[in-house]
């Protein structure tokens, strides 16, 4: 079975900033996003405020090379 990874739009192949390292797609990055997904919705890691808002305010939290925009709405 192959395993295909979408990085979405933007940045998801790097990092939070648009000066930080490049961190191409792997199974590391896909088993991090995995732990990121975890901590985000079990409310264990720390969501920094994002300067977007997508209708409600958007966070920005980061886990090794995985990081992700949500809205707090995920984690109700």
């Amino acid at each position: 079975t192959e395993l295909a990874f979408l990085g979405g739009h933007r940045r998801q192949e790097g990092g939070e900033d648009p000066q930080d390292k490049y961190v191409p797609n792997s199974y590391e990055k896909i088993d991090d996003m995995l732990t990121l997904c975890d901590l985000i919705l079990e409310k264990k890691i720390e969501a920094k405020p994002y300067p977007m808002n997508f209708g409600e305010p958007a966070f920005i939290s980061t886990y090794k090379t995985a990081y992700m925009v949500f809205m707090e709405s995920v984690r109700k």
